[in-house]
């Protein structure tokens, strides 16, 4: 079963979220919980410039 695309922005806030309050760089998170770093930062950029245009 394919995730919604709002499952996925939920998920990806989740990471960005729990990657910001460990306090470790992106890199070092990524590592330690098995996400390419490149995917990450991907998904980062996009959920930030969709909350810029929905407000």
């Amino acid at each position: 079963m394919a995730l919604t695309k709002a499952q996925k922005d939920e998920y990806w806030m989740d990471c960005i979220q729990q990657c910001r309050v460990s306090g470790l760089s992106d890199y070092a998170w990524c590592s330690q919980n098995g996400i390419p770093t490149k995917l990450f930062l991907l998904q980062h950029k996009e959920t930030e410039e969709e909350s810029f245009y929905d407000s």
